[in-house]
């Protein structure tokens, strides 16, 4: 049985880390720091934090909160947290108190984890938002370095259909709304992106990104189905965080536009990449042509856009190299399980060359927001879920950027 059939059998994201281990026992899952790590490394490493967890009090249904900072702990507390059936919501710290606390009230959590640094300033936003929130400071695999020592404790394993993420795609905004994001969800849309991307079996790919990027765990499995090596490169504060040999003979880079702009101009031994994946959030389109002509300009040739948005997908659309030369200005095509239609102000089907709102019918559409179901409820009604995307679309069914429009 290969990954991809193991992981979709297994229907968990977690499930990912295993698959691998059996399919590729000597093979390299990430690169960060200057460390090397297999998967039969990592996954015992996510083994350790989740009994660490677990001896925390962490449960099936938890929510953690995560103000980490530190991109390989980070990955393994997802996954632990994603193994133990809880939930977890990423924070960005470059976000105000003020918009931390919003965000914390709206997701409540039980837990979180964090950096010592970070600790106190996380407890004064749980204060701030009136919560009783138990801070967990540099969850490790146990004191030491040694394995972390099993409370007895016993959880349900994780579902298919439990949520195991909250994705605040606009943190900044006055009213935050957390997607909530399943196992289903996820692994349907790591196998569709996979494939419509063109991953490769076992690339070696620089995932970059900045700390407000809330999809880069997503990344992570939908490159791992193909046993892809990842470099993770955070950019933090402009730094470009990846060593000059973290990743010598790179094949793919995916980066938001902020952290491929980042990334260039750091010097870094970025050319010899075959192909560029632009990640673009919905609110980001506009910033996708000049971080597509930067890649340009640094001899980067092959550039790609996968469209992200949280409720539906979260990535929705990609534009392939081979078609951007024929259209360079465009959204692209769905994913395969995505029906898509363009809704007009009128609330009918605009046909080719009409202008609407990109509409969502998927199996990958969200579980819901954070105390509502209104995505899942949306996405029953006669045209899916509607997304903030204006566009068109030509008679080839190739869907490209509409001048916004007030609501």
């Amino acid at each position: 049985m290969d990954t991809l059939r193991e992981f979709l059998a297994a229907g968990c994201v977690h499930s990912i880390l295993r698959a691998n281990e059996r399919t590729s026992p000597a093979g390299v899952a990430l690169v960060a720091n200057g460390r090397s790590v297999g998967w039969a490394e990592l996954r015992a490493e996510v083994e350790d934090v989740r009994a660490s967890l677990v001896a925390a009090g962490v449960v099936r249904g938890s929510i953690v909160a995560l103000l980490e900072g530190r991109a390989e702990r980070e990955v393994a507390l997802y996954f632990a947290i994603a193994s133990i059936g809880a939930v977890a919501a990423p924070l960005d710290p470059a976000l105000s108190a003020t918009e931390l606390r919003r965000i914390c009230a709206d997701c409540r959590p039980t837990f979180a984890c964090s950096q010592p640094e970070t600790a106190a300033r996380l407890r004064e936003v749980i204060s701030a938002a009136g919560l009783r929130t138990k801070v967990l400071e540099d969850i490790a695999a146990g004191p030491a370095g040694e394995p972390a020592v099993a409370s007895g404790k016993r959880t349900a394993p994780a579902s298919w259909d439990d949520v195991h993420l909250i994705v605040y795609a606009e943190g900044r905004a006055a009213e935050p709304r957390g997607v909530m994001i399943s196992h289903r969800q996820a692994v349907l849309n790591a196998a569709a992106a996979s494939a419509g991307l063109g991953i490769r079996r076992q690339d070696r790919v620089l995932l970059a990104y900045s700390a407000a990027d809330p999809f880069r765990f997503q990344w992570l499995v939908t490159l791992w189905i193909q046993q892809a090596t990842v470099a993770l490169a955070p950019v933090r504060a402009g730094t470009f965080d990846l060593g000059p040999d973290d990743l010598p003979d790179l094949s793919v880079i995916v980066a938001d536009p902020v952290a491929l702009e980042a990334a260039l101009a750091s010097g870094a031994r970025l050319s010899n990449a075959q192909r560029v994946i632009l990640s673009c959030a919905d609110s980001a389109v506009q910033q996708r042509g000049a971080a597509v002509a930067a890649a340009g300009r640094f001899g980067l040739a092959g550039v790609s856009t996968a469209l992200l948005v949280a409720e539906t997908g979260p990535v929705l659309l990609v534009a392939r190299e081979v078609e951007r030369n024929a259209h360079p200005n465009m959204l692209g095509t769905a994913l395969p399980g995505c029906d898509i239609a363009l809704i007009d102000d009128g609330g009918r089907e605009a046909g080719p060359g009409g202008v609407g709102r990109i509409h969502v019918r998927s199996p990958m559409v969200a579980a819901g927001y954070c105390g509502s179901a209104e995505v899942g409820v949306a996405a029953t009604g006669l045209h899916g879920v509607r997304t903030g995307i204006l566009a068109w679309r030509t008679g080839e069914g190739i869907l490209h950027p509409a001048p916004a429009a007030a609501d």
